[in-house]
Order: C-alpha cells, then sequence, then structure tokens
C-alpha cells in the first residue's frame, strides 16, 4: 500500500509515510495479528482421551471450526492474495498513466527515464505473479486437506500422509515467496543489481 500512495501522491508522501506513522502501522498490525493467532484459546481445555491432553473441547467445537473458516481461508488466504493482486494493478495503472502523461510532455531527458519506469513495470509484475504462484499451492493443499473426507473414502494413512506432505511442500514454497523478492528486483532491474 505504500508502493501506491508513493506513486500516486509523490509530493505529499513526506508528510503522508512518516516514521512516527510507521510505528503506528506496526503497533496495531502486531495487535491485529495477535487477536487473529488467539482465536482458538478460549476453546481449548483438557479433554481425555487415550489419557489426557489439550484440544478443542467438544462444546465450542462447531465455533473453532467456523472462526478457522473465517480466519484462516479469508482474511489469511483470500484477503491477502486480493490485497496484492489489486494494488499491484493500481501501481501499474497510475505508472502508465504518468507514462503517457509524462510521454505528451517530453523532452530528452525523459526518454531515458522511460527504460526505468517499465523496469519498475517488470519488477511489480514480477513480485505480484511469484506472489499468487507461490501461494497457490499452499491454498490448493489446504482446501484439500479441509474436504479429504468429501473427496475420498475411505481416507487410509497414506493418503494422509500425502496430503500432509503436500500441504509442507506448498507451506515452504509460501514462505519462500518471501525471500523472492530480492532475486526478482535484481533479475529484472538493472539499477538493482
Amino acid at each position: 500500500m505504500e508502493r501506491y500512495i508513493t506513486i500516486k501522491f509523490p509530493l505529499k508522501v513526506s508528510t503522508i509515510s512518516t516514521p512516527f506513522k510507521a510505528k503506528i502501522t506496526i503497533f496495531f498490525i502486531i495487535i491485529i495479528s495477535i487477536g487473529l493467532g488467539s482465536y482458538a484459546i478460549p476453546t481449548l481445555g483438557l479433554v481425555a482421551y487415550a489419557g489426557w491432553g489439550c484440544d478443542v473441547l467438544d462444546k465450542y467445537l462447531d465455533l473453532y471450526h467456523v472462526l478457522t473458516v473465517i480466519i484462516i481461508e479469508s482474511i489469511n488466504h483470500i484477503a491477502s492474495i486480493s490485497l496484492v493482486l489489486i494494488f499491484t494493478i493500481l501501481i501499474i495503472y497510475e505508472l502508465s498513466k504518468m507514462k503517457k502523461f509524462r510521454y505528451a510532455q517530453s523532452d530528452a531527458k525523459w526518454r531515458g527515464k522511460k527504460n526505468q519506469e517499465d523496469q519498475l513495470i517488470h519488477i511489480l509484475l514480477a513480485v505480484a505473479i511469484s506472489f499468487l504462484l507461490l501461494r497457490i499451492p499452499y491454498l490448493c493443499a489446504y482446501e484439500i486437506t479441509q474436504n479429504v473426507d468429501k473427496l475420498w473414502s475411505p481416507v487410509t494413512a497414506g493418503i494422509k500422509y500425502d496430503l500432509f506432505r503436500g500441504r509442507m511442500v506448498g507451506y515452504i514454497l509460501s514462505v519462500i515467496n518471501h525471500c523472492t523478492n530480492f532475486f526478482l528486483y535484481c533479475c529484472c532491474g538493472s539499477s538493482f543489481r
């Protein structure tokens, strides 16, 4: 979102995006993340099954499943992918609009910057596409794992193990997504090399 604000309001960005506002935003993100991650705590308790263990209590099982669907599927998967794609599309739209405006007002100096703007568009596209491609396997594995009873009958230990392996590979890919941006910047833009 900060990239979009920088491109949309280049002259106001120093007043919109300050270190103090960044700290406040980070604080609220941490509080929201803790809140979203701790939804299961009130549903937990001691459960007797082959000894005692900590698990979701039977009376809260339906609530736990509803909250899991809302928080994990809606917020984590769908909202994150949608926000990244929407802001990337908006940034590319603003950059192309500025490029057309500059081309109409062009002089020899701007023609050299055209290549830099094209590189920036390629970088943003590469980051958005890699984000999408590296998140989809985990999203698919998660959905299959959640609906395994509807897809296979009977569910054998081999199927459960294969689903677990697929989900872990998808998880690794989704984590790798956060590591690839630097390399994409270096590959797509000569000014980053």
